[in-house]
């Protein structure tokens, strides 16, 4: 739901995370074996999907939704990676994140990934990146 993403991406962009949204362009190194990264770092991904609706009422429709998303943060190195990790953690996780025209639970940490070395992508100087994924979950309804 552009809603729920719109209210996530506000909060990690107010808070100086750089951000973006989707997919980014990686082109691919001039030897083609590794992609190579120029984004300044840190910096994170998030991805999010349409949710899924629950709580089916007697009259037949959903009272909630639950929507999933995950943050990719990237860094120079396993330290920087893992404190932007733990800043956007404590940005979200069990926090009551406001959607316009929504009541929204507490955000969700559903799993988080360990840290890892990036084999497929390196710096301009050939440097490895390293990066995290944490995924979570965000309840809602529709306030009337």
């Amino acid at each position: 739901m552009r809603v729920v993403d719109n209210a996530i991406l506000a909060i990690l962009d107010a808070a100086g995370v750089d951000i973006h949204d989707g997919e980014m362009e990686l082109p691919d190194a001039p030897d083609a074996t590794r992609r190579v990264v120029s984004y300044p770092m840190p910096y994170a991904v998030y991805r999010s999907n349409v949710g899924l609706d629950d709580n089916r009422r007697l009259c037949g429709r959903s009272g909630r939704r639950s929507t999933f998303f995950t943050l990719t943060y990237v860094g120079l190195d396993r330290n920087q990676t893992k404190w932007l990790g733990e800043k956007i953690r404590d940005l979200l996780q069990e926090q009551n994140i406001p959607i316009p025209g929504h009541r929204a639970w507490f955000c969700r940490l559903e799993a988080s990934q360990r840290i890892w070395r990036d084999d497929e992508a390196a710096r301009p100087d050939g440097s490895p990146i390293y990066y995290g994924v944490d995924e979570y979950a965000l309840s809602i309804t529709l306030t009337h």
